[in-house]
């Protein structure tokens, strides 16, 4: 007698497994139980499109993302029948360490698997909560406009290893000038409290400063990190630029 096989048809939706958040808040790791695609024939990557996500703030100092795009886990852009990818998001502040995301598809004819099957909706990533980073607390001006104290929730660096002292191009400055005397401002050194070099670790800089006129007492400075990846806390964690 020849032996018959009967072939079972792939009829299960792929599913979420498992989300994580990265050390420095710059993507969350996405996992799922088999190769995701955003065609019901089993080919092309999912799209930023494809994917929905809720954040809450839950009363943290960080109070919106943004999603900005997906890679696999190597960094390189989706081909298509990865089974873990990364949602590289950007922030709008320093988070205080509550604020909470998750991930889920647009809608059921957003995510396939290799047999066709589409993603329920209803599937949703585990929230992943942003890890804290240092929150600027307090600006203090001179009276002699010379200067800028920036006090931080925790001590600052240059780089997320502990390795190098927060520096000045880590920093950017503008000014409104109000219909004041003064349009531009020019960030001349970054010193400790007592005008000494940093070393790193350091909660409170100050920022030495010039500016093109006397001002008039009606100009607005704002300071902020030059990129997301120019000022860390003392735990690695970089300080967003819109912070």
């Amino acid at each position: 007698f020849d032996t018959l096989r009967f072939l079972t048809a792939d009829e299960t939706a792929p599913q979420i497994q498992s989300s994580a958040i990265s050390p420095i808040n710059d993507y969350v790791s996405i996992t799922f139980n088999e190769g995701v695609y955003n065609t019901d024939d089993g080919s092309g990557a999912i799209e930023v499109d494809d994917l929905t996500y809720a954040f809450n703030a839950n009363g943290g100092n960080c109070e919106s993302i943004s999603l900005i795009s997906l890679t696999n886990s190597s960094g390189d852009g989706l081909g298509g029948g990865e089974t873990t990818i990364h949602a590289v998001i950007s922030l709008s502040a320093a988070p205080s360490g509550v604020e909470t995301i998750n991930f889920s598809p647009v809608d059921n004819s957003s995510i396939y698997d290799a047999a066709g099957n589409s993603m329920d909706n209803d599937q949703v990533s585990d929230d992943v909560t942003l890890l804290a980073s240092a929150l600027l607390i307090s600006t203090d001006l001179a009276d002699s406009n010379i200067y800028v104290d920036l006090g931080f929730s925790v001590g600052i660096y240059g780089n997320a290893y502990q390795s190098l002292p927060a520096y000045l191009a880590g920093f950017e400055s503008s000014i409104e000038s109000n219909g004041g005397t003064a349009t531009t401002i020019t960030m001349t050194s970054l010193t400790n409290l007592e005008d000494i070099a940093l070393v790193g670790g350091e909660d409170s800089v100050r920022i030495h400063m010039s500016f093109n006129e006397l001002p008039s007492g009606v100009e607005t400075i704002t300071f902020s990190p030059t990129t997301d990846f120019s000022v860390y806390s003392v735990s690695g964690v970089p300080i967003p630029s819109g912070e």
